[in-house]
Parts: C-alpha cells; sequence; structure tokens
C-alpha cells in the first residue's frame, strides 16, 4: 500500500516561551491579513499563553470567557434588583440616582456579544465592572454619601471582581472602591465623615472579609479547572475544552458560510510500544508528537488531547480536500520525526461539514468511522468520509477526495 510523500521533520531544540510566543503572535497578525479564521488565545497550549496581569494563565481566561454566558442571567436579575430598589426609594432619595443607574443596563445587555470577538476579554470584564462601581458610587455621592442607602452596594461590583479575577486583581480593586467612597464620603457628607465614620467603616470591613472569604473558593476552582481542561501531559486542551470552543467555531463558519474539517489521528500499535518500551517512553512520545503538530500546524488550526493517544485537529475554514492535505502532512510528519527516537505512525480519519451541518458529533462519528478504515487499510495512512452520513469511508491514497 502506498505510503504517500514522507516529510521529514528535523530534530531541533524547543524554542523557549519568549520565542514561540512572538512567532504565534505573528502568525495570528498573518492570518488576520490573509482573512483566515481569527485564533484564539484559548487555543494555544499553556507553555505558549502570553497572559498579563488580569488572566496570568490560559486557565484564568478560559475560566473568565466561559462564565460570562453562564452568570448572564444571574447579572440581569441583579440589575433588575438593583433598579427597582432605587425605584422603591426614589420618594427618599431624589430621581437622580435612577437617572444614573439608568446606565447600567447598557453594558450588561452588550457585554457577552462583544465577549465573542474580543481579543482581550478580561479587559473588557474589567472595564465593565468598573463602570458599574463608578455608577454606584455616583449614586450614593448624589443620594446622601454615607447616609445614603445604596453605600452597601459598593460591595456587588467587588464581589464580583472577586469571584472572577486572582487576589491581587481583587486586592486592586477593592483599594480603588475603598479610594472611592473615601471621595464620596468628602463631597457627599463632609461632617458625618469627620463626627462619625462608622458607615464607612463597616463598608471597608465588609470589603476585607470577601478578601479572605472569596478567594480560596477562587483557588479551589482555578485548580480543578487545571485538572480538568488541560492535558497535564501534553499541555494541549482535552475533551472539556473542546465542545465550547467548537460551538463558537461552527456559530463563526455557519456566518461566513465556510466548511470545517475535523482531523482524527490515532498512533498506531502505542499499547505494543507501551509494552516494549515502558510508560515513561510512551510518555516522551506522545510529548514529542504534541510538540511536533504545534510546531507545524497553522494557528487557526486548533489541537486536542481527546484520548490516550488520540488527538484531534479542528480546522476552522477547511473542506475535505484541504482536510486530507492536513491529515497527509501530519501523518507524514510524526512518521519522519520519529518522536523519542522511535519509528512511530499514525492512522487518520478526515470528515468535513457545510452549514447546518457543521455539528461535533455527526462530524467526530464520521471522523471516527475513517480512523477504522484506516486502521483496517494498514495503518499509516488517511482515511476519509465523503459525506457524514456515508458508510463506506475511502482511503485518500487510492481515491482523489471529493468537495469543498
Amino acid at each position: 500500500m502506498s505510503q504517500g510523500p514522507q516529510l521529514a521533520v528535523p530534530q531541533e531544540t524547543p524554542p523557549t516561551p519568549l520565542r514561540t510566543a512572538r512567532r504565534r503572535a505573528s502568525s495570528r497578525r498573518r492570518d488576520a491579513a490573509q482573512g483566515r479564521p481569527r485564533v484564539s488565545r484559548r487555543d494555544v497550549p499553556e507553555g505558549e499563553y502570553v497572559g498579563g496581569w488580569l488572566c496570568p494563565t490560559k486557565v484564568d481566561l478560559v475560566r473568565l470567557v466561559d462564565m460570562s454566558p453562564a452568570v448572564r442571567r444571574a447579572r440581569l436579575f441583579a440589575g433588575a434588583f438593583c433598579g427597582i430598589g432605587v425605584l422603591v426609594m426614589v420618594p427618599w432619595i431624589g430621581w437622580w440616582p435612577l437617572a444614573v443607574f439608568g446606565l447600567a443596563p447598557v453594558p450588561l445587555l452588550g457585554l457577552d456579544r462583544l465577549l465573542r470577538h474580543a481579543e482581550r476579554p478580561e479587559r473588557l470584564i474589567a472595564g465593565s465592572l468598573c463602570l458599574h462601581a463608578t455608577l454606584i458610587l455616583v449614586g450614593t455621592g448624589l443620594s446622601g454619601g454615607l447616609h445614603s442607602p445604596l453605600l452597601p452596594w459598593v460591595a456587588i461590583p467587588v464581589l464580583t471582581a472577586a469571584a472572577r479575577f486572582r487576589l491581587p486583581v481583587f486586592l486592586v480593586g477593592a483599594l480603588l472602591a475603598t479610594v472611592g467612597l473615601v471621595v464620596v464620603a468628602v463631597v457627599g457628607s463632609p461632617h458625618v465623615l469627620e463626627h462619625n465614620p462608622t458607615s464607612l467603616i463597616g463598608v471597608i470591613v465588609v470589603l476585607g472579609a470577601l478578601v479572605v472569604a472569596q478567594q480560596p473558593v477562587l483557588n479551589a476552582e482555578l485548580r480543578w479547572r487545571r485538572d480538568a481542561v488541560l492535558d497535564p501531559l501534553t499541555g494541549l486542551l482535552n475533551r472539556q475544552g473542546l465542545q465550547g470552543r467548537f460551538r463558537e467555531v461552527a456559530e463563526q463558519a455557519r456566518l461566513t458560510d465556510a466548511p470545517v474539517s475535523l482531523v482524527m489521528c490515532d498512533l498506531d500499535g502505542f499499547k505494543g510500544l507501551n509494552d516494549e518500551y515502558g510508560h515513561a517512553c510512551g510518555d516522551a512520545v506522545l510529548k514529542d508528537v504534541a510538540y511536533v503538530l504545534r510546531k507545524e500546524l497553522r494557528s487557526f488550526e486548533l489541537l486536542y488531547r481527546v484520548g490516550g493517544e488520540e488527538l484531534l485537529l479542528v480546522l476552522p475554514g477547511a473542506g475535505l480536500r484541504p482536510g486530507c492535505d492536513v491529515a497527509e502532512h501530519v501523518r507524514a510528519s510524526i512518521e519522519g520525526s520519529k518522536p523519542a527516537g522511535l519509528p512511530v505512525t499514525v492512522s487518520v480519519g478526515v470528515s468535513s461539514a457545510l452549514g447546518d451541518e457543521i455539528e461535533f458529533g455527526p462530524m467526530f462519528e464520521a471522523a471516527d468511522r475513517a480512523l477504522y478504515e484506516a486502521k483496517r487499510g494498514g495503518r499509516n495512512c488517511v482515511a476519509y468520509v465523503p459525506t457524514l452520513s456515508s458508510d463506506r469511508p475511502l482511503l485518500a491514497a487510492e481515491v482523489t477526495p471529493l468537495g469543498v
């Protein structure tokens, strides 16, 4: 059976994280200039992620973005409760605070839509929290300063920040809220601040208590997410990180009338390799394979580990023929690289869909059927399904793929 063209991948020293990050950033700029699908920072490997003060690790970023649609209803209800509360208190505090709080729903309603296309979503979320804290402080100043019934509400955005960001960010937010409270007290009720500052002290104590109470919960969730979403061996996202991201890819593809392909890879004879050379050697093979593929693939081609020796490529914008080309490149790259110094090969299955057919379940099952055809065809080859409903996968080396 024909093995297809071989692409030798020379052994080289893995690049430093900084060099790799710069290369990835340059690749993303080239992709954007050429109109290719935009790659999300959530899809780069952990070692190549370039974070910042707000989201220092990829787990922080994934958690932050995933939380937004999940808590959207809670945000809207909380905003509604605040609005109703201000409306009920109008006879006592006047109309000005209601006018100020009327601006609050605008960022709440538009935040999720902006997050889908933002390169730095953490900045949008932090900006939204700062805006709401400012509105509450202004409303507090207009309704009596330290005498205002809105004074305890300052804790709402601070508590939200504590649930989303790590301790350094939260501490800065709590400090800024405290400064804002002092300013409000000086402007709105200077004599009360001088003679009886207990209301201000009480709110500051609440903010400090939030630091103590919320951060252990956040840290525990981040540890859970790191274990659940990231594959600790290869640094790739696993199935937990795949489903949500594929929904975004599918939505973008439907809007642009572009295809999506899945490329399912399975290392040949991996169990025998573990039995003969040991599990430590098997782990080294997987790490080398992941490194080779990250190096060879373009920035918008998404790589996941979905099983013991199974890897999945999501190819936005690629139809069946390009998907088979990428699959053959993957097959040849792994064979030529000799992971961990061993003659390792891979069998590959490809599926592709367009429009409403872009659904993860059917596409994954079709790619899996094609993978088993590649195994039956002798291994170290590529197979594909002409359509998602096809029960007869074909070997790419024998038949020219048809389709987009």
